[in-house]
């Protein structure tokens, strides 16, 4: 699976070498590119590597926008309340701390998809709790991550994508278990 690089509109990006590039992918392979807009946005486009020589890949340019799902894993509805703090501290841009109360929209095995006030940017950290009622015991589940999509609706809720950091997605995981089996006893 190819990793995520942030640039800036204008800057020359070069992405590091990863050994699935190196070893993996050969002249004449699919390629699915996916490009994410400032807004967050993806389009995905499917092309062919037409040569290797890295750290730079030559593609096929892409004829048109692939109408594949985009989606590696699988979304669980979620409707779950939740808590979103991104500290001063984590965050440079962040002049204080900044809370809001959110809603999770949906959940997959890496973050969720969440509903809420609060203004983020793009790659900001958050700290993130989720209370469970799990037999008539409210539990907190805390977890972190990074801004990797946010966009605003036309009612103007900004709508963010959380990745969260590896050391919690077992935290997640759980998490998404117990909705899924929660939706199939209701």
């Amino acid at each position: 699976m190819g990793r995520l690089v942030e640039s800036k509109l204008g800057e020359k990006v070069v992405p590091k070498v990863d050994s699935y590039l190196c070893s993996k992918v050969l002249r004449g392979d699919p390629i699915a590119l996916r490009i994410i807009s400032g807004e967050g946005t993806i389009v995905a486009f499917e092309s062919e590597l037409i040569e290797k020589k890295l750290p730079k890949l030559v593609l096929k340019f892409p004829e048109k926008e692939s109408d594949k799902d985009l989606r590696t894993t699988g979304r669980t509805p979620a409707g779950l309340r939740a808590k979103i703090v991104a500290k001063s501290s984590e965050n440079t841009v962040i002049p204080e701390d900044t809370s809001a109360v959110g809603t999770v929209q949906n959940l997959s095995d890496s973050g969720c998809s969440v509903t809420a006030s609060v203004n983020l940017k793009m790659s900001d950290i958050v700290n993130f709790s989720i209370t469970l009622s799990v037999k008539y015991v409210n539990k907190v589940f805390d977890l972190r991550g990074a801004i990797r999509r946010k966009k605003t609706d036309e009612y103007g809720r900004n709508n963010s994508g959380i990745e969260f950091f590896d050391d919690d997605r077992k935290i997640l995981s759980g998490i998404r278990k117990f909705v899924e089996s929660q939706k199939k006893t209701s």
